[in-house]
């Protein structure tokens, strides 16, 4: 029985396996590469970099972007091209790691740093300017009730004066 089973693996599975290691050498040394030189530029052409990124940094992304990829996720890239674009979570997370040391070296992590500093000081700025806005609405605004209720206080005295004035005169007639 044991034997019939090793004869049935080596007339089948064995020229599978050999099909799909040769399938995947293949892939290694000659597809992947040719399939990363052409899809990763396009892929990267509309890659949005962020605000305030130089294009001096963004030249060297698109230029080692392939070299890089190829050296550090090749196994990833051929097992991606290989089987037909299924097998990608591998291949992602190398892109991403490549992604990641990239824009260390190109400075693409200082000048999102750069300009999210920036903007955040921008933003602090208009707060401030906001609440400086509010503090001299509120003093104007208070000093318009003072001087109402200045104005209210004088009239109410005025009143008071003309009516002790009209009762002193009254009595004197």
């Amino acid at each position: 029985m044991l034997q019939a089973i090793t004869d049935k693996c080596a007339d089948y599975a064995f020229p599978i396996l050999i099909g799909t290691g040769a399938w995947f050498v293949v892939h290694y040394a000659v597809f992947a590469e040719r399939i990363m030189m052409k899809e990763l530029p396009e892929t990267y052409q509309t890659y949005d970099f962020g605000v305030g990124v130089p294009q001096s940094a963004k030249h060297c992304v698109l230029n080692n972007i392939i070299k890089e990829t190829l050296e550090r996720g090749r196994l990833e890239a051929a097992l991606y091209t290989a089987s037909f674009r299924h097998i990608k979570r591998p291949f992602l997370t190398s892109q991403i790691e490549v992604e990641k040391m990239l824009a260390q070296q190109c400075g693409v992590s200082q000048a999102r740093a750069e300009a999210l500093a920036r903007q955040q000081q921008e933003a602090e700025l208009e707060f401030l300017r906001k609440k400086q806005q509010l503090k001299e609405v509120a003093i104007a605004r208070a000093q318009e009730l003072k001087s109402k209720a200045e104005q209210a206080a004088r009239e109410q005295t005025l009143k008071m004066g003309m009516g002790i004035l009209g009762l002193i005169l009254g009595a004197s007639e």
